[in-house]
């Protein structure tokens, strides 16, 4: 029973470890290469069970048809490797072992370094921002932007800056916190959760991004719906907390960025969807359409760069058709099947897809697979096969 114990403990530190890993890893390519991969192969070796091969070939079958037919034609090696990447998380996550949990003490740790990160900004603590400005670099107009942020920030006006603290970007910054929201709340919903989803809002908000303020406050509302039986007067409560935030949202008199939803839909979220109709009304070829281009660099029609799709759904329908984008939604809706309610409230997570990146992104794409197997692994409502 003692050896039992101990090994539990090693995996709940081994799985924590890697939860922590994959949000401050440093921005840079070969250390998420390095390290991920290497992860996932431990994650394979705990796992004690094959629950979800039918969803993983949803998944991966037409990225594979992506790769194949493109291979020959792509201009670097950086899209072979995330589309590699992606075939081998959909393969590894999510694994499912019901001896095993991780320690809430992971979550705070992690949320703690993200938010010492944006007040180190907020305060210009020297010594943490030249550390977090080595391991984190930014270039050209970002790192001017933020300079120029940090020298005007005062305690008055720090709400309406846009903080991204170590991702030095406000919108990843957001989607982080919004992974470990959600995950926590999910995982220890039985316990008390107030101090985390406090930090958590403190920390979405001071990124000022809309889309992180949107899914926070829908994790909040499913949370008390669907993960925990709340007396209906606090049901009552969210709903109107709920519906005051987006009439403010809607003010114009109203300036605190996050909140300001109207005019991130009136812009951010609008210029996206004229770029993906653009491709669409510029792409004559049905392959490309189907299987996609694979390399983001290929397409030239009418001169769009890649990176004005901005967003998670048309750079999957650009590098891997529809089919992969098709793919990769119908192996979600699969594991939404499988999972009771309070597993679902996971996949609020999706809306992300639609302002910025979940599976474009090599870092992101390893915290949401991870999370979502531990989520999954204790919120499976099917029978485990075990492992051959």
């Amino acid at each position: 029973m003692a050896m039992g114990s101990r090994k539990e403990r090693t995996v709940s530190s081994i799985l924590g470890l890697g939860i922590i890993i994959g949000f401050i890893l440093p921005h840079s390519n070969m250390a998420t290469l390095l390290v991920n991969p290497l992860l996932c192969i431990v994650f394979w070796l705990l796992k004690d069970s094959k629950t979800c091969f039918r969803a993983s070939g949803l998944f991966i079958i037409p990225l594979l048809l992506s790769l194949l037919a493109n291979l020959l034609h792509v201009t670097s090696l950086k899209p072979v490797m995330l589309c590699v990447t992606l075939m081998m998380y959909a393969f590894v996550f999510p694994f499912s072992n019901r001896q095993i949990s991780v320690s809430p003490i992971f979550f705070y740790v992690t949320l703690f370094i993200i938010l010492v990160s944006q007040l180190a900004y907020i305060l210009d603590i020297s010594f943490i921002t030249n550390l977090l400005d080595s391991l984190y670099p930014f270039e050209g107009e970002r790192e001017s932007m933020y300079s120029h942020m940090r020298s005007s920030i005062t305690v008055d006006n720090m709400l309406n800056y846009r903080l991204g603290g170590l991702y030095r970007n406000p919108n990843d910054c957001a989607r982080s916190i919004t992974l470990l929201f959600v995950s926590y709340l999910i995982l220890f919903r039985n316990k008390r959760v107030l101090p985390f989803l406090v930090l958590s809002m403190v920390g979405i908000i001071l990124t000022g991004s809309r889309t992180g303020t949107v899914v926070g406050m829908l994790i909040i509302v499913a949370f008390v719906f669907y993960c925990r039986s709340f007396p209906t007067i606090l049901k009552v409560l969210v709903i109107v907390a709920t519906i005051v935030v987006t009439f403010l949202s809607a003010s114009s008199d109203f300036v605190l960025r996050g909140l300001d939803i109207s005019s991130g839909l009136n812009n951010s979220a609008n210029l996206k969807w004229d770029t993906f109709l653009f491709y669409f009304q510029n792409e004559t070829s049905l392959s490309k359409i189907l299987i996609g281009y694979l390399d983001p660099f290929r397409f030239d029609s009418g001169g769009m760069a890649m990176s004005q799709f901005d967003a998670d759904y048309g750079y999957l329908i650009f590098n891997y058709g529809l089919l992969g984008f098709a793919g990769i939604l119908f192996y979600s809706m699969y594991l939404w099947g499988k999972m009771s309610k309070p597993g679902r409230v996971y996949f609020i997570l999706l809306l992300w897809m639609i302002t910025s990146t979940i599976f474009s992104s090599y870092r992101c794409v390893f915290e949401y697979m991870l999370l979502l197997s531990l989520v999954f692994n204790q919120n499976y409502n099917g029978k485990l096969i075990p492992k051959l």
